[in-house]
């Protein structure tokens, strides 16, 4: 018989948790999977199922004793399959309008998988979840374990589930398990204390302190607002667009960089178009949370010029990011990106002089205090410690994905080799609006994947100086040429 254990929410997840409940922008994760094929519904049903009985299918609960973090539940609540009645003609509406479905943190729905026919006859399929229950590279697992599910004989892994044979999902805490849990939250009051005296005597850890604290509510955004009330029916723009595999490795390795590095290039250039400035910081996000199917794997490599963790300090309980600035155009050089790159990994060392020089956005509570503390002073005041966790102008994430786990065969009767397919995968505000947009730093998020002879690349723009898709695709194509590239909007 399987064993149950109990899930608490860590820090970054309670990032997320908040999002949901109105303080700061919600964010939803969404694959999206094309296939030049026409694939039934039917061939759906397994896949689902395995979903329903895997990590995603999970809710939050309160604890009942104070101080007791929040913790997860497995819910039965799962929406069915959408179909999307008649064809679309326009693969990005359709996803935009499908990662805002409204999904539940608290009583579930907190996933779906919706499918739509394109009129030229491929299939489009959409798995949204939040942002809590999974980020992009743990969603990509469990699409790929869900897909291999499909195709294994014998019962699902919903029935095997029921039938009492399958893992089992976080439990409920006892009484006593969150008394302990209470008691091991409030034991970080001492070293909260400790960091207050140390702020005294030390200048650096008194400046940030004081900048912490909580204060009438500002746009995030340097200079003017970048919000506009008056823009009526804004939303997020979003583009997904191709660029052949080998003009992409190719103008890496010319400019002297990494994959890694030409699309922080990329996403600061858009940055920097935007923001009307050549002064940008881009974070490149770094995952490394063991959960219950697993370990997250990092969103950047060492092989690929990323970095296998953040820095170890006591702000980085779960994610963090590499900071890089990119270079002023219209230089193309990337040697100062791959330089900052490695900088950010030697702070995995514990070399002080790397700890002074490379700056890790704040996932954590300030001045080196306790994660602990954002569980101690409540939703609102954890809020205003970190009101944009780890943002910085621009976002780069490089999704590390097999490709072979998403091939069609499984969902075409064996006819994968005489198809083309490719995967897209981003974070989406699907509550942003005008009034809202300066609630993120950001000015432009970036994902990459690569698809076989493509690399794809997910942008979205939660900045108000983006009109629509359309602006959105030129700034893109501007900033792609001056590394030599054209991409193909999907």
């Amino acid at each position: 018989m399987s064993e149950t254990h109990v899930a608490r929410l860590g820090v970054v997840d309670d990032m997320f948790w908040r999002t949901h409940h109105g303080l700061g922008p919600t964010v939803v994760m969404q694959g999206i999977w094309r296939i030049d094929a026409h694939i039934p519904v039917a061939a759906l049903v397994r896949a689902h199922a395995a979903l329903a009985a895997g990590p995603l299918n999970r809710v939050v609960r309160r604890a009942r004793i104070p101080f007791a973090r929040r913790y997860f539940v497995t819910t039965t609540r799962v929406a069915p399959i959408h179909r999307e009645p008649g064809e679309i003609d326009d693969v990005l509406n359709w996803a935009d309008r499908m990662a805002r479905r409204p999904i539940d943190v608290d009583e579930g729905p907190v996933w779906e998988l919706s499918l739509a026919y394109e009129t030229g006859g491929a299939t489009t399929i959409s798995l949204v979840c939040s942002h809590l229950v999974a980020d992009g590279r743990t969603m990509l697992d469990l699409a790929a374990a869900a897909l291999h599910e499909s195709t294994t004989p014998g019962p699902s892994a919903q029935e095997s589930i029921t039938q009492g044979s399958g893992a089992r999902g976080p439990a409920a805490p006892g009484v006593a398990d969150d008394v302990t849990d209470a008691l091991s939250q409030l034991a970080a009051l001492g070293r909260v204390a400790r960091t207050i005296v140390r702020g005294v005597t030390d200048r650096h850890v008194r400046r940030e302190l004081l900048s912490a604290l909580p204060s009438r509510a500002v746009p995030l955004r340097d200079g003017p607002t970048r919000s506009a009330p008056g823009r009526a029916g804004w939303r997020e723009p979003t583009q997904i667009v191709d660029f052949d595999v080998a003009d992409w490795d190719e103008a890496a390795t010319r400019h002297g960089g990494s994959s890694t590095a030409l699309l922080a290039a990329i996403a600061g250039c858009a940055a920097g178009v935007l923001r009307e400035t050549d002064d940008v910081e881009v974070a490149i996000p770094i995952a490394r949370r063991a959960d219950a199917h697993g370990p997250r794997r990092d969103m950047a490599s060492p092989a690929d010029g990323g970095m296998r963790a953040s820095c170890r300090d006591a702000r980085s309980e779960a994610l963090s990011a590499a900071v890089v600035r990119t270079p002023r155009p219209p230089s193309a050089d990337l040697t100062s990106i791959e330089r900052q790159l490695r900088d950010a990994r030697e702070c995995l060392t514990g070399d002080p002089a790397a700890h002074r020089t490379h700056r890790s956005p704040a996932f954590g509570p300030p001045a080196g205090m306790p994660p602990q503390l954002l569980h101690l002073v409540g939703d609102r005041i954890a809020h205003r410690l970190i009101p944009d966790p780890g943002a910085g102008d621009a976002l780069a994430s490089v999704l590390h994905s097999d490709a072979d786990a998403f091939s069609p065969d499984a969902l075409t009767g064996g006819r994968a080799a005489s198809l083309f397919s490719r995967i897209a995968v981003r974070a989406v505000y699907p509550q942003l609006t005008a009034a809202t947009a300066d609630q993120t730093r950001m000015s432009l998020r970036a994902w990459m994947i690569r698809n076989g002879s493509v690399v794809t690349v997910a942008f979205c723009a939660p900045d108000v100086q983006v009109v629509d898709a359309t602006d959105l695709a030129n700034v893109i194509e501007h900033c792609a040429k001056q590394w030599g590239l054209t991409p193909t909007p999907w």
